[in-house]
């Protein structure tokens, strides 16, 4: 049985969480089932903690809600059924959980942390692992999930309260929301001081044409208008902060990271209803629960939802890019400029997100572990069925006819997942892999490493780690020839993480 899309939840969190008002979500979860169907797309809501539901689609039942492999499990057996275009994952991390996988970039001991720069992040919550056809694998590490290709995005309520109100906003805003014609030309980007150059340079990359950001400082908190963050294309490239409901500037003279520059209170009642936003902030897609006691107000992933935005792709923990001067863009820089680009091209947000995570591990087949993170940390917040911009060549059209069959040179939708389910066999077999092994022994490239380090106020190798890089087999074995015993699996290339 195939579905246009399918809508999945979990009963029990919800019952638990809402309580008297379970019956108004899921009356909400109805109204989002027939606005689709008024849209042409077969769509059905499914609680996988619901036996008779799991049973009759012959998936395996969640019988704990918080059970990372369950979901995972559940998840996948749906997907097989229905083979379905869009999954809408609804609900935060308390509804149904992120995957948490592993970070290789993490720095096990707390002698080298002296920096804004570090990395102490052990665990990545994802979506990852549910936009790929790899099953659940215990060792939680992301490059297991190298060959995305489920479009998947998550409409996440309030993590820790129960807000029936603004999950009828949310769901509100999906349903009334109709496709631009024309990809607005004005945008709305942010970025500090140091990074305003790369900022511009992603703008010009991803839509074509060049555009001056607002910069912070001078621009900060509290001072923003509804004319500032009209347009309805928003990037922000600023500091963030775990469990942090602002976003923050540096000055390019002193390097301070201040003022704060945007906050999640700043964008109500300012932006408009549509409004697609990418974050490259660390931390900018981390959803929390809202805690007034100690002055936390909701995240600004639930903030811009709240307030009209239909899809808002950010992190959800630390993120690296490149800096004014570096001649190349990277990791968040290029999931920003992916992303624009295939919004550009008429993809609805959930294709135009998994299109940004194939062609990120395409265009870097040997990825590091920071390219692993980067992979596994952006998250869609979002209806992924919804169109920002739909361009008419995107549906079929007959365009002649040949022994009474009619030609059409545009793919349909099933047409298009096949595409990007090949797209992800080929990153299966493309893409390298890293296996931890023990640091270098060579005694010469231990001190050239050991000046490395010291110049960058960093303490000995015995404190990092090191990886190997693995062959995909059809490049080590060559395609189409026997398997060899003596093809080595390892490049004479490493990375060595400090």
């Amino acid at each position: 049985m195939s579905l246009d899309k399918l809508i999945l939840t979990n009963k029990k969190a919800l019952q638990k969480k809402y309580k008297n008002d379970f019956l108004s979500i899921e009356a909400l979860l109805k109204k989002l089932v027939d606005a689709d169907k008024s849209k042409g797309l077969t769509c059905k809501y499914i609680f996988l903690d619901d036996g008779p539901s799991m049973k009759s689609c012959k998936a395996r039942l969640v019988t704990s809600t918080t059970n990372q492999r369950q979901n995972k499990n559940a998840i996948d057996d749906l997907f097989h059924f229905y083979t379905p275009d869009y999954i809408l994952i609804f609900g935060a991390q308390d509804i149904i959980p992120f995957q948490s996988l592993v970070n290789d970039n993490y720095i096990a001991t707390m002698s080298n942390r002296d920096s804004d720069d570090d990395d102490d992040e052990r665990m990545i919550d994802s979506d990852l692992p549910y936009a790929c056809e790899t099953a659940y694998s215990p060792n939680k590490r992301v490059q297991n999930y190298i060959n995305p290709s489920r479009v998947v995005g998550r409409l996440p309520d309030l993590p820790g309260k129960a807000d029936l109100n603004y999950v009828s906003t949310i769901i509100t805003t999906a349903i009334q929301w109709k496709p631009l014609t024309t990809f607005p030309k004005n945008l709305f980007s942010l970025t500090t001081a140091t990074w305003d150059k790369i900022t511009e340079r992603i703008i010009l990359e991803a839509v074509g044409h060049n555009h001056k950001s607002m910069v912070s400082p001078p621009r900060k908190e509290g001072q923003w208008k509804k004319a500032d963050l009209s347009p309805l294309v928003h990037l922000i490239n600023c500091h963030g902060g775990e469990l942090d409901a602002r976003f923050w500037g540096q000055d390019a003279k002193t390097q301070e990271v201040e003022p704060a520059a945007i906050n999640s209170n700043d964008v109500t009642k300012k932006i408009r209803k549509g409004t697609v936003a990418v974050m490259e902030c660390c931390f900018g897609g981390q959803l929390y629960k809202p805690n007034p006691a100690i002055e936390l107000p909701m995240s600004i992933c639930n903030s811009y939802l709240l307030n009209g935005a239909i899809g808002y792709v950010g992190s959800s923990c630390s993120a690296f890019g490149a800096v004014n001067g570096e001649k190349f863009l990277y990791n968040a820089d290029l999931i920003a400029k992916y992303f624009l680009r295939h919004l550009l091209n008429g993809s609805s947000i959930g294709r135009a997100f998994l299109e940004t995570r194939q062609e990120y591990f395409s265009k870097n087949n040997q990825p590091d572990p920071i390219d692993y993170k980067t992979l596994a940390q952006f998250n869609l917040a979002g209806d992924p069925s919804l169109h920002f911009y739909r361009i008419q060549e995107m549906t079929p059209k007959t365009t002649g006819s040949q022994n009474g069959n009619t030609l059409y040179f545009t793919p349909n939708r099933k047409g298009r997942r096949a595409q990007l389910e090949i797209k992800a066999g080929e990153l299966m077999n493309t893409v390298s892999s890293l296996k931890e092994v023990k640091p270098t022994k060579n005694k010469i490239l231990k001190t050239e490493i050991e000046t490395i380090l010291r110049k960058n106020k960093l303490n000995s190798t015995d404190r990092g780690k090191t990886f190997e890089i693995q062959l995909p087999d059809i490049i080590r074995r060559g395609k189409g020839l026997r398997k060899s015993k003596s093809a080595s699996s390892a490049i004479d290339l490493k990375y060595s993480v400090y």
